[in-house]
């Protein structure tokens, strides 16, 4: 055994963790969880928008459970809170410290160590501080042995790469996470078939900054087959962006603008307020790209400073460096 140990800015978590290598067709899977009542449950809240019952069921189960099982629930609270902190900053310390007790509890449990990777890389997206997500990478990564076990951990890993502008190693994050996904088994795809809806939406960004014009189209015709059944509130300005830079690639200026604004009024996505303010940039930041494509210098400025504002405003250092590029004419 040895002792592994993840100091943060919130302290450190120590917790023992074993080396011997179980064979992946005898580890336990995360089948059961995902298949569970509770979890079905939570899964019908969500697509109800009822708040009070998702927290009933996850505090429910977080105290009626022990171990493992306790450790899963708390990564389901810890996301939670990562996505209600838009709106309420104060709760991702707390889902910090959701993810920084799994740990504890559950150490040598491959499923849980998983699942820390992802939730660690889902809180760097939404603070942009890499530093606090990088001891739990460098202590968990070997845990990655096969495609399925790396599926979430590499989609967040390309959203991360993609919000840096490091298109390469975004792509082949994602197509990594794809592989992973499509390896999982059926009840667990049907579970993700929201996060793979969103996986090519964000790839074909990618791709197009790659010149990766035929992967791009690819991605776009399988996000939008997805999308109609996708559950996530915020799915519409994802493939908005999606289908407005493929058009922008292509020089079809007044179809990007089109479809960004339509992406932004639909019903899932028209409170532009409950956006996380690093995709507000990411809108912004487009609207200027497009209006520069156009020759507006005027527009372009405008937008580079509204996104400029947002990046400052909320401390986003990933965003703002991205500003700055498409500002400097170093990001196209």
């Amino acid at each position: 055994m040895q002792v592994v140990e993840v100091k943060n800015g919130g302290g450190s978590v120590s917790a023992q963790a074993t080396d011997i290598c179980i064979p992946a067709d005898e580890r336990p899977s995360k089948d059961a969880w995902f298949k569970g009542e509770p979890y079905q449950q939570l899964m019908l809240a969500i697509r109800q928008d009822d708040v009070i019952r998702q927290t009933q069921i996850i505090e429910g189960c977080i105290s009626a459970n022990a171990g493992a099982d306790l450790a899963f629930w708390l990564l389901i609270r810890c996301g939670m809170r990562n996505g209600a902190a838009v709106s309420a900053p104060s709760l991702r310390e707390r889902a910090w410290a959701d993810l920084e007790e799994a740990f504890r509890i559950a150490p040598d449990d491959h499923r849980i160590r998983e699942h820390v990777l992802f939730s660690a890389l889902g809180l760097c997206i939404g603070t942009e501080k890499l530093g606090r997500m990088m001891p739990f990478v460098r202590a968990l990564r070997r845990d990655i042995v096969q495609p399925k076990d790396g599926a979430f951990f590499n989609y967040n890993l390309g959203i991360l790469h993609l919000r840096r502008g490091r298109w390469q190693a975004a792509y082949r994050a994602l197509c990594r996470a794809e592989t992973g996904m499509l390896s999982l088994s059926p009840d667990a795809q049907v579970a993700c078939r929201d996060q793979l809806g969103l996986l090519y939406m964000k790839r074909t960004v990618a791709a197009l900054a790659c010149d990766r014009l035929d992967v791009a189209v690819g991605d776009l015709a399988a996000a939008t087959e997805i999308y109609a059944a996708m559950q996530y509130k915020f799915s519409g300005v994802f493939i908005a962006i999606a289908r407005a830079e493929l058009a922008l690639y292509q020089g079809r200026f007044q179809q990007a603008r089109a479809s960004l604004q339509l992406g932004l009024v639909q019903d899932r996505t028209r409170d532009y307020a409950k956006l996380a303010p690093s995709v507000q940039t990411d809108v912004e930041l487009l609207t200027a790209r497009i209006a520069r494509a156009e020759g507006n210098q005027e527009s372009f400025t405008h937008f580079c400073g509204r996104a400029l504002a947002i990046a400052q405003q909320q401390d986003l250092s990933i965003s703002l460096a991205r500003v700055r590029a498409v500002m400097a004419g170093a990001e196209r």
